[in-house]
Protein backbone atom coordinates (compact mmCIF):
# COMPACT_ATOMS: atom_id res chain seq x y z
CA UNK A 1 0.00 0.00 0.00
CA UNK A 2 0.73 3.57 -0.54
CA UNK A 3 -0.16 6.75 0.95
CA UNK A 4 0.02 10.07 -0.36
CA UNK A 5 -0.65 13.23 1.84
CA UNK A 6 -1.44 16.17 -0.14
CA UNK A 7 -2.27 20.00 2.09
CA UNK A 8 -5.84 21.70 1.23
CA UNK A 9 -4.91 23.96 -0.60
CA UNK A 10 -2.24 22.26 -3.00
CA UNK A 11 -5.26 19.85 -3.96
CA UNK A 12 -6.27 19.61 -7.50
CA UNK A 13 -9.31 19.20 -9.23
CA UNK A 14 -8.97 15.34 -10.39
CA UNK A 15 -7.34 14.92 -7.14
CA UNK A 16 -10.61 16.38 -5.64
CA UNK A 17 -12.49 14.39 -7.81
CA UNK A 18 -10.77 11.32 -6.79
CA UNK A 19 -11.51 12.10 -2.97
CA UNK A 20 -15.34 12.85 -3.79
CA UNK A 21 -15.85 9.33 -5.62
CA UNK A 22 -14.28 7.30 -2.84
CA UNK A 23 -16.63 9.23 -0.63
CA UNK A 24 -19.65 8.51 -2.52
CA UNK A 25 -19.02 5.01 -2.00
CA UNK A 26 -19.79 5.51 1.66
CA UNK A 27 -21.98 8.57 1.66
CA UNK A 28 -24.85 8.29 -0.35
CA UNK A 29 -24.57 12.33 -1.65
CA UNK A 30 -23.63 13.78 -5.15
CA UNK A 31 -20.27 14.56 -6.11
CA UNK A 32 -21.04 18.15 -6.25
CA UNK A 33 -22.57 18.05 -2.74
CA UNK A 34 -19.27 16.17 -1.48
CA UNK A 35 -17.12 18.81 -3.41
CA UNK A 36 -18.73 21.70 -1.53
CA UNK A 37 -18.16 20.39 1.77
CA UNK A 38 -14.71 19.62 1.22
CA UNK A 39 -14.35 23.29 0.32
CA UNK A 40 -16.81 24.87 2.89
CA UNK A 41 -14.94 22.55 6.24
CA UNK A 42 -11.51 22.08 5.65
CA UNK A 43 -9.13 24.60 5.82
CA UNK A 44 -5.58 25.19 3.32
CA UNK A 45 -3.49 23.85 5.81
CA UNK A 46 -5.59 20.54 6.53
CA UNK A 47 -4.64 17.38 4.92
CA UNK A 48 -5.87 14.66 2.72
CA UNK A 49 -5.01 10.77 3.09
CA UNK A 50 -5.40 8.99 -0.20
CA UNK A 51 -4.49 5.46 0.10
CA UNK A 52 -3.45 3.30 -3.27
CA UNK A 53 -3.06 -0.32 -4.28
CA UNK A 54 -0.16 -1.69 -5.85
CA UNK A 55 -1.41 -0.49 -9.05
CA UNK A 56 -1.61 2.97 -7.19
CA UNK A 57 -5.38 3.04 -7.65
CA UNK A 58 -6.98 5.06 -5.04
CA UNK A 59 -8.50 2.87 -2.47
CA UNK A 60 -9.02 4.70 0.76
CA UNK A 61 -9.07 8.40 1.74
CA UNK A 62 -9.15 10.34 5.73
CA UNK A 63 -8.61 13.53 6.54
CA UNK A 64 -6.61 15.14 9.22
CA UNK A 65 -7.60 18.33 10.34
CA UNK A 66 -5.76 20.80 12.83
CA UNK A 67 -8.17 21.78 15.82
CA UNK A 68 -7.97 22.98 19.15
CA UNK A 69 -9.89 21.31 21.85
CA UNK A 70 -9.76 22.48 25.56
CA UNK A 71 -8.64 19.75 27.47
CA UNK A 72 -8.72 19.69 31.42
CA UNK A 73 -9.26 23.23 31.21
CA UNK A 74 -6.06 24.11 28.87
CA UNK A 75 -5.66 24.61 25.42
CA UNK A 76 -4.22 21.73 23.09
CA UNK A 77 -3.53 21.41 19.66
CA UNK A 78 -5.01 18.01 18.26
CA UNK A 79 -5.49 16.18 14.42
CA UNK A 80 -9.07 15.83 14.38
CA UNK A 81 -9.49 12.62 12.06
CA UNK A 82 -13.05 12.49 9.13
CA UNK A 83 -13.99 10.87 6.32
CA UNK A 84 -12.32 7.67 7.04
CA UNK A 85 -13.60 5.84 3.97
CA UNK A 86 -12.99 2.83 1.27
CA UNK A 87 -14.08 1.88 -1.82
CA UNK A 88 -15.38 -1.46 -0.37
CA UNK A 89 -16.13 -2.44 2.95
CA UNK A 90 -14.99 -5.64 4.67
CA UNK A 91 -11.69 -5.92 2.54
CA UNK A 92 -9.41 -4.63 5.65
CA UNK A 93 -8.36 -0.85 4.08
CA UNK A 94 -10.09 0.48 6.69
CA UNK A 95 -7.70 -0.92 9.35
CA UNK A 96 -4.79 -0.42 7.14
CA UNK A 97 -5.16 2.96 6.85
CA UNK A 98 -6.35 3.85 10.45
CA UNK A 99 -3.13 1.50 11.29
CA UNK A 100 -0.95 3.58 9.05
CA UNK A 101 -2.67 7.16 10.71
CA UNK A 102 -2.16 5.61 14.32
CA UNK A 103 1.80 5.24 13.83
CA UNK A 104 1.76 8.77 12.01
CA UNK A 105 0.33 10.18 14.80
CA UNK A 106 2.93 8.52 17.40
CA UNK A 107 6.03 9.65 15.07
CA UNK A 108 4.60 12.86 15.04
CA UNK A 109 3.47 13.08 18.56
CA UNK A 110 -0.14 14.08 17.86
CA UNK A 111 -2.75 13.53 19.15
CA UNK A 112 -5.86 12.44 17.51
CA UNK A 113 -9.47 13.06 17.98
CA UNK A 114 -12.80 11.52 16.16
CA UNK A 115 -16.41 11.56 16.36
CA UNK A 116 -18.46 8.34 15.22
CA UNK A 117 -21.65 7.16 15.20
CA UNK A 118 -21.91 3.85 17.77
CA UNK A 119 -21.88 1.35 14.42
CA UNK A 120 -18.56 2.07 14.07
CA UNK A 121 -17.12 2.15 18.23
CA UNK A 122 -15.91 -1.65 17.56
CA UNK A 123 -13.74 -0.46 14.81
CA UNK A 124 -12.02 2.30 16.01
CA UNK A 125 -11.62 0.82 19.61
CA UNK A 126 -10.25 -2.50 18.57
CA UNK A 127 -7.54 -0.53 16.89
CA UNK A 128 -6.64 1.75 19.85
CA UNK A 129 -8.31 4.23 20.02
CA UNK A 130 -9.89 5.50 23.07
CA UNK A 131 -14.05 6.35 24.05
CA UNK A 132 -14.22 9.19 25.83
CA UNK A 133 -17.87 8.94 28.57
CA UNK A 134 -20.22 11.34 27.77
CA UNK A 135 -20.00 12.94 31.14
CA UNK A 136 -16.34 14.80 29.97
CA UNK A 137 -17.68 16.29 26.69
CA UNK A 138 -18.71 19.71 26.56
CA UNK A 139 -19.64 20.53 22.37
CA UNK A 140 -21.61 23.57 21.91
CA UNK A 141 -21.92 22.21 18.21
CA UNK A 142 -24.31 18.93 18.92
CA UNK A 143 -25.15 17.04 21.97
CA UNK A 144 -25.98 13.36 20.73
CA UNK A 145 -26.13 10.06 22.38
CA UNK A 146 -25.40 8.52 18.45
CA UNK A 147 -22.34 10.30 18.20
CA UNK A 148 -19.34 9.46 20.14
CA UNK A 149 -15.84 11.35 20.81
CA UNK A 150 -12.58 8.94 21.02
CA UNK A 151 -9.21 9.89 21.12
CA UNK A 152 -5.88 8.57 20.08
CA UNK A 153 -2.26 9.10 21.48
CA UNK A 154 -3.43 11.20 24.64
CA UNK A 155 -1.02 8.89 26.81
CA UNK A 156 -2.30 8.21 30.29
CA UNK A 157 -3.60 11.74 30.57
CA UNK A 158 -6.86 11.54 32.64
CA UNK A 159 -9.86 13.21 30.45
CA UNK A 160 -12.12 14.76 33.41
CA UNK A 161 -13.25 18.11 31.29
CA UNK A 162 -12.71 17.86 27.19
CA UNK A 163 -14.44 20.99 25.10
CA UNK A 164 -14.56 21.38 21.05
CA UNK A 165 -15.96 24.23 19.67
CA UNK A 166 -14.68 23.99 15.85
CA UNK A 167 -16.18 22.80 12.89
CA UNK A 168 -16.99 19.31 12.22
CA UNK A 169 -14.92 17.23 10.25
Amino acid sequence: MYFQFIRHKDLTLDQLDEICKIKKQVWNYSIVQHKDWIKSNLKENDIHVLMKDQSYRNIAYLNLVDCKIILNNKERNVRGLGNVCTIQSGKGNGTVLMNFINRYLIENEDMGFLFCKKSLLNFYTRIGWKIVEQKYLLFPLFNSDQIFTLTFNFKNEKINFLEYSGKLF
